[in-house]
This record gives C-alpha cells, structure tokens and sequence, in this order.
C-alpha cells in the first residue's frame, strides 16, 4: 500500500486556502499530483492556484462548506468528473475556538463539530468508493496534538480532534485489505493562520493573543510540516506526529496521565 511515487497521482485537499493545506498542496504539486482544492474562503483558494501555476499540475478550485454533507458527497463526484480519479484525501480543514467550557454557546459547538470531525467522516464517506476503484489510496485525517489530551479553553478544539484520532485508527483497520492507507496527523504548534484567526471571537483576549505570540515564537515552519506529512504518506504510517513538542506531548500523556494535566491549573 505504499506511496513510494505520488506523480500521476489526483489528490484531493479541504482547508487548502491557506496554511498546511496550501502547504501540502505546494509539497504535492512538486511532485506532479494534479490537485483538487477546497475552502470556503475563495479568496485563499486563488491564491493557493497564483502559486501552484508554476509547477504546471492540473488544479481545480472548490469553494465548499465542508460541514454540509450534501455538498461534500456532491463535491466528490465534481472531482471525479474533472479529474478522472482519487487517490488522496486530505481531509484539513479545521478550527479551533478559545473559550472556557461555560462560554461556549451551542452555535460553538456545532460549528467547530461540524468542521472539525463531521466534515471529516463525510470526506471520508464521500471519496472511499472512488479511493476503492484505484489499485491503491491514502486518507490522510488532520487531528492534533491536542487530540492526546484534553486543555482548558480549548475544550471543543480537543475533543473534535481526538475524535479523529479515533476515527482514523478505525478507518485504518477496515480499509487495509481495501488497499487504503489511513494516517492521522497530530500538529503541535505550526505556524499558520488557525491560533490567530481564533483570537476574534475569544471571550479572554489576553489567552488567545498569548497562545498566538507563542505559536509565532516557536511553532514549526507550514513547509517543513506539510514535508513530514507527505513522508508518511509514503511510509503509509497510521499516525504522525507533527513537531518535538507533539512528541513530548504524547509521551508525557502516556508516562503521567494524571499529573500531566496539574500544570494546566496553573496557567
């Protein structure tokens, strides 16, 4: 089931309007897989394709809310139709909201579940039949490092994305004979545009504007990330992490289960 070459390859992106899915999809195009891309910003999308033109890949462009089942199953077979095939998914668009449990409304728990894990299993349901046609395919599923443990403010954020995780680890035994690989891709902190973007609409903007400056401070460059997880695409591993401080966050998780969390008391 390995990907040991990606050319000839179509791979299909969600949140690649901006951060690592425009960075997976740079990564990608470099190695000549012809790319169809998804936002629901299109502004962001195009300019995903000004910078994509130069490799000379076939790229189409969607805008799609990704948490509107009927448009997700309606978007996998535009990209059929346009591209022939399927044989990557990237299921990447995610948000995350800054909030004490207490202030999340109901509107912010449907949103941020929505994107974050509905969307995922409807990407998920959407392309497997086409993934299935291809002598071989890989679902790639953007979870978190946050997804190994649950933080204060960041309840809907890391509950969503240890979903996926879940979600993930379970695709990846039932799809295996099916010649589909699945990963789940753990981020810790890369510098993109998702912690800034999440300070707007933080009850507390002292936390989210902390949590922005330490991301600008030591998070991982978007390239060097998309870079990793191409790697274990090909590696056809079930899980990645992404990052020293992703490593350490589930090793210390797994080493002091309950102690890891007093820290956070604290803070």
């Amino acid at each position: 089931m390995f990907f040991k070459e990606l050319d000839r390859c179509v791979a299909v992106i969600t949140g690649a309007g901006s951060g690592i899915g425009r960075a997976v999809a740079m990564t990608l195009a470099k190695e000549g897989v012809d790319l169809a891309l998804a936002d629901m910003n299109p502004k962001g999308l195009e300019e995903t394709n000004e910078l994509l033109k130069p490799s000379g890949v076939k790229v189409s462009l969607h805008t799609l809310n990704v948490s509107d089942r009927e448009a997700m199953f309606a978007f996998a077979d535009v990209v059929v139709a346009e591209h022939g095939q399927v044989n990557l998914l990237f299921n990447n668009a995610g948000i995350t909201i800054i909030k004490s449990l207490e202030e999340h409304t109901d509107e912010d728990w449907e949103r941020i579940v929505g994107v974050n894990y509905l969307a995922v299993i409807y990407g998920c349901k959407a392309f497997i039949p086409h993934l299935k046609k291809q002598p071989r395919g890989h679902i790639i599923n953007t979870s978190s490092m946050a997804g190994f443990a649950g933080m204060p403010d960041q309840a809907s954020y890391c509950s969503t994305k240890a979903a996926v995780q879940s979600l993930s680890e379970s695709l990846w035994a039932e799809l295996y004979h099916d010649n589909i690989g699945v990963t789940s891709i753990h981020p810790g902190m890369i510098k993109t545009n998702v912690v800034q973007a999440s300070v707007a609409g933080a009850i507390n903007k002292n936390k989210a504007e902390a949590s922005a400056r330490l991301v600008a401070r030591f998070g991982m460059d978007v390239d060097e990330a998309a870079g990793a997880i191409i790697k274990a695409v090909k590696k056809n591993k079930m899980r990645q992490r992404i990052g020293v401080d992703s490593v350490l966050f589930d090793i210390l998780k797994r080493l002091m289960p309950v102690w890891f969390h007093k820290p956070f008391t604290r803070i």
